[in-house]
C-alpha cells in the first residue's frame, strides 16, 4: 500500500476518533503498512472506576497493545484529574520499560470560557524500532 493511501486512511481514522460520541466505543488503534498507532484518551469515568487503581485499565491496554505490535501511543487528557491520571499511566509504562516517552505537551487552554489543562504525550514501543516511512525511502 502506498503511503498516501495510508495517510488518507489515517485522516479518516482521526475523524472517527474526534467525532465519536462519549458513549460510543471506537477502536483506538490504526494500522496500515508499517504505521501502527494507538490513541489512548484518558478520562472515561467507567474505565477509571473499573479497577481499584483508576489508571490500571490504561496501563493494561498499553501492555497488551505493545505486545500486539502497536509501535506508537499518543496519550491524550483534558482537565487536571485526567492529566494527573495520564501522568500516572506514563510513569508506570515507562518504568516497566514497555515504552519510552519521546515527546510531551502540557498546556492550559480556554474551553467554553474556562481555563482547562490539556496533555498530549508520545510514547514509543521499546520492543520495536520504529520508522514508519523507512521502507518508502529505500530504493
Amino acid at each position: 500500500m502506498k503511503i498516501w493511501d495510508c495517510l488518507c486512511e489515517f485522516i479518516n481514522f482521526l475523524y472517527k476518533v474526534n467525532s465519536k460520541k462519549p458513549s460510543e466505543n471506537v477502536n483506538p488503534t490504526f494500522s496500515c503498512g508499517e504505521i501502527n498507532i494507538s490513541i489512548v484518551m484518558i478520562g472515561k469515568e467507567e474505565t477509571m472506576q473499573s479497577s481499584r487503581i483508576g489508571y490500571e485499565p490504561y496501563v493494561n491496554y498499553i501492555r497488551q497493545a505493545a505486545k500486539n505490535g502497536v509501535k506508537v501511543f499518543y496519550i491524550l487528557a483534558r482537565n487536571r484529574v485526567n492529566c494527573f491520571t495520564a501522568e500516572c499511566v506514563i510513569e508506570e509504562v515507562t518504568k516497566e520499560n514497555i515504552v519510552k516517552q519521546t515527546d510531551k505537551y502540557v498546556d492550559e487552554i480556554l474551553y467554553q470560557g474556562k481555563p482547562i489543562k490539556v496533555l498530549c504525550a508520545r510514547l514509543e514501543n521499546t520492543y520495536n524500532s520504529y520508522n514508519p516511512i523507512k521502507r518508502y525511502l529505500e530504493c
